[in-house]
């Protein structure tokens, strides 16, 4: 079977077959989009491992780092459309005190479209991201909730870079015991240059208005290194605050295109 429809029945499974649930991204190199899609029905799948330290625990509020693996495949659906789904495969909180909890993780399906001339210096677009339940509400990083996530993009080069901003809401189905979801507003800008025979990205994004999470920042920088000319290693980390991003996050991995 040819190696683009193994990993095409691969995303429809994990898109549509499997629950997800994932409050934002884990698996890509960064939340905010960028103006690129990839070229008509070819894939980029990263794969790594990402530690995210010093979070809190939705159950308990207990600090802990919480790591696993982490997986995003993205598929150039149409010339101006990308679709991706991306997580973490598997997720392991140790707290400081007391004993943790591991678990399948989170997954989450985004669809992403330049609109207007592509031509054109200045481009925008929409994403549209949706999640559902996996993750049992009894451990530490689960809330066994489905929730929904809309945001409009716009960007241009400037100096060498490819600036990119996106603001937007989230709404999170309500909380056990409130009556109205949880409605979050979500901001991001990055920029993305090569940096040698690589790319360099640095974005600033987080969310705020959360009753669940509460408010959550990060500044985040990731170098992504080609070793040849379909795959690439990847390494990054992120400074942050938040129940949800913790104190900062470690990520190493691997990128693959087809």
């Amino acid at each position: 079977m040819n190696l683009k429809k193994v990993v095409l029945a691969l995303l429809l499974l994990l898109g549509i077959g499997v629950p997800q649930v994932g409050a934002v991204s884990m698996g890509l190199p960064a939340l905010t989009p960028d103006l690129s899609v990839l070229p008509l029905y070819s894939f980029r799948i990263d794969f790594g491992a990402l530690t995210v330290l010093q979070m809190r625990s939705l159950r308990s509020q207990r600090p802990g780092d919480l790591w696993g693996p982490y997986l995003a495949i993205t598929y150039g659906a149409a010339p101006n459309a990308e679709l991706s789904v991306d997580g973490m495969i598997y997720k392991v909180f140790e707290p400081e005190r007391g004993k943790g909890s591991s678990a399948v993780g989170d997954f989450a399906v985004w669809g992403k479209f330049i609109l207007g001339d592509a031509r054109e210096r200045l481009k925008y677009g929409v994403r549209f991201g949706a999640k559902l339940p996996n993750t049992p509400s009894n451990k530490d990083f689960g809330t066994n909730q489905t929730d929904f996530f809309m945001h409009v993009f716009a960007g241009a080069p400037f100096r060498g870079w490819e600036v990119s901003a996106f603001g937007g809401i989230g709404i999170l189905e309500r909380p056990r015991g409130e009556e109205s979801q949880d409605d979050i507003a979500m901001v991001g800008v990055l920029g993305k240059r090569p940096f040698g025979k690589g790319t360099l990205r640095v974005e600033a994004q987080g969310f705020t208005k959360s009753r669940i999470y509460g408010d959550n920042w990060a500044l985040a920088a990731n170098l992504e290194w080609p070793v040849s000319p379909s795959f690439a290693v990847l390494g990054g980390g992120q400074i942050s605050k938040g129940r949800f991003y913790g104190s900062g996050e470690i990520r190493i991995g691997l990128v693959a295109r087809f």
